[in-house]
């Protein structure tokens, strides 16, 4: 009986021991299916360039095949839509960029809740845009741009892409610090708001620093300033907003986003992944051509940022009205 009971308690042992490795086999061979990730905007953009070159590299390293699914419309709402309403395996990635937080605010009707449905994992470059200017406004700094403003209230204007757009919020953040009477004409896109800055029908704008580069370089655009905190490599002449204007800050950032209720260890092997490859020299040169900065963070560093950063645009949607185009 002694024999016999020995034998069971090591079979059960062996058991356990199965168990266990097994358990742990399967954590790490995730992912084990294809992962899919959603960009809420056509190809070309500067969310889709950064999406297409991670996926290049997670591929090699989980061995899966990433792909990349492109879902515009409602300003990112229908991408990240999709994988709000995903497995929560982590399978299902969204590119998160300014917009997922300030579509919350916009509308009132989202057909997810930021907060509930999804889950951070990593945000991973940050890009300013810099304050251009028609080379015929008499403005060569931010300061003359805005004693320019302030001499003629209500007579100037700047374009963007549309309501809510990063573009109409920075500038927003902007008039509010200062107290600036500046007229915002919305357009269909960052095209045609684009030719009417060049053409002066509009006679400020906001563009990305890789945009505005070539127009600035043949002087059919003046730069006034970067929205960061600190200059950007890509124009170290051009200040920073923050050096007239102290605690100005705004970047347009990237990140990745699952399905809330996404295991942990799922979420945090994504995190550890995605870090890896930003701190590679190659993804750190294709991010700096886009103008961009390379960042790293945990998902919980990350989950902060996303909530400091809704309540930094939530007290701008108090105090300015910003209304979603239709």
């Amino acid at each position: 009986m002694k024999v016999l009971a020995v034998r069971l308690k090591a079979l059960a042992c062996g058991v356990v021991i199965a168990f266990v490795f097994s358990g742990l086999a399967q954590a790490q061979a995730w992912p084990n299916r294809p992962m899919r990730f959603v960009v809420g905007f056509a190809p070309g953009g500067g969310s889709d360039i950064l999406t297409r070159a991670y996926a290049a590299e997670l591929e090699k390293v989980f061995g899966q095949p990433m792909v990349v699914e492109n879902r515009a419309g409602a300003n990112g709402i229908i991408a990240m839509d999709s994988v709000a309403k995903s497995a929560p395996d982590g399978l299902n990635v969204a590119v998160a960029i300014n917009s997922t937080v300030t579509n919350t605010l916009l509308k009132k009707d989202m057909p997810y809740d930021l907060s509930k449905d999804i889950a951070p994992v990593v945000m991973f470059a940050a890009t300013p845009l810099v304050l251009v200017v028609h080379p015929d406004v008499p403005a060569r700094t931010t300061k003359e741009f805005i004693d320019l403003i302030k001499a003629n209230p209500g007579k100037l204007n700047y374009g963007s892409p549309g309501n809510g757009s990063p573009i109409h919020l920075f500038q927003e953040l902007l008039s509010l610090k200062v107290g600036l009477d500046i007229k915002h004409i919305p357009y269909k896109g960052g095209a045609p708001s684009m030719t009417a800055t060049l053409s002066n029908e509009v006679q400020a704008n906001w563009v990305s620093t890789v945009q505005s580069l070539p127009l600035i370089q043949a002087g059919r655009l003046r730069p006034l300033a970067v929205s960061t905190a600190q200059r950007s490599p890509t124009l170290p002449d051009v200040p920073a907003v923050a050096e007239t204007v102290p605690g100005y800050s705004a970047d347009v950032w990237f990140a990745f986003v699952v399905r809330a209720g996404t295991p942990q260890a799922n979420i945090n092997r994504l995190n550890a992944e995605v870090n890896r490859i930003t701190r590679t020299p190659a993804m750190a040169e294709r991010v700096a051509k886009l103008g961009a900065l390379s960042l790293t963070n945990t998902p919980a560093e990350f989950d902060k940022f996303l909530k400091d950063d809704a309540e930094k645009w939530g007290e701008l949607f108090k105090k300015v009205t910003i209304k979603a185009d239709d």
